[in-house]
């Protein structure tokens, strides 16, 4: 028996849940306030609650108990389905541009403006594809990683950057 870690960033709320895997009992589930502002503090602040909300319930849960981790955002599916959205550029680290199109992936995507870039991390955050050159011909180009930020903070400094050329102050 595993732990997982459930993560779902919302308009509202990012929740956060221990779950038994493979069995699905819920050990311990936690809310915090999505920042859209920078949604990493928000999922931060709602995986500290959930390991406090475990060890409140005499359940504590260590990071090396985790064996699998899933994030999702119904934050980015509901602008879209409420027809919030406008033009948009989708960035991707560490997917591969052929196995998307040989499996058709592509055609589920939100846009055609698809921008793919080396990258990537291993399951335990460990550097193991090195992170493409972000900027390429004026554009931002993809993004992957949620067991370490280093690439995604890279790529923010990349798009703040392009920000600051295009958009007068």
């Amino acid at each position: 028996m595993g732990i997982a870690l459930g993560i779902d960033t919302g308009g509202t709320y990012t929740d956060a849940v221990f779950v038994t895997y493979p069995e699905g009992r819920v050990i311990a589930g936690a809310k915090a306030l999505t920042t859209r502002q920078d949604l990493s503090q928000g999922i931060g602040a709602a995986i500290r609650a959930v390991f406090e909300s475990a060890a409140a319930e005499g359940q504590p849960i260590q990071p090396s108990d985790i064996t699998l981790v899933s994030l999702s955002t119904t934050l980015a599916t509901n602008t879209l389905a409420e027809g919030q959205r406008g033009r948009v550029c989708l960035l991707l680290i560490g997917y591969d541009p052929a196995l998307m199109q040989a499996y058709r992936f592509d055609r589920e995507l939100a846009t055609d403006d698809v921008v793919y870039l080396a990258g990537g991390h291993d399951v335990v955050g460990d550097e193991v594809t090195p992170l493409g050159n972000p900027v390429l011909a004026g554009r931002i180009r993809d993004i992957n990683s949620y067991t370490n930020a280093a690439q995604v903070v890279r790529i923010k400094g990349a798009l703040h950057e392009l920000l600051q050329s295009v958009i007068p102050s």
